[in-house]
């Protein structure tokens, strides 16, 4: 499932999809219904929608660095809370 967030690429502010842009990137596809851009409702720069269906501004998920130091935190405090 594609993210349902994403950053207005000129002031990154966090910004949700509404639901027929999350359909449209779920299909992979793109039908323009009146203007081809969306004003963000913070800087009112102009956004274009095709680019939001596709995933450009999306948020990312974690990666994969942080996942692995959570992991070994996690690892440690299971450790010393077992030696207990």
């Amino acid at each position: 499932m594609k993210p349902t967030q994403f950053r207005c690429p000129h002031c990154r502010t966090l910004l949700a999809k509404n639901a027929q842009m999350q359909v449209l990137g779920e299909v992979k596809s793109f039908i323009a219904f009146g203007s081809p851009t969306a004003a963000c409702p913070s800087c009112g720069g102009e956004i274009d929608k095709k680019a939001i269906v596709e995933g450009k501004y999306d948020v990312k998920g974690p990666g994969l660095i942080s996942m692995i130091f959570w992991f070994a935190v996690a690892v440690i405090v299971i450790y010393y809370c077992h030696q207990c």
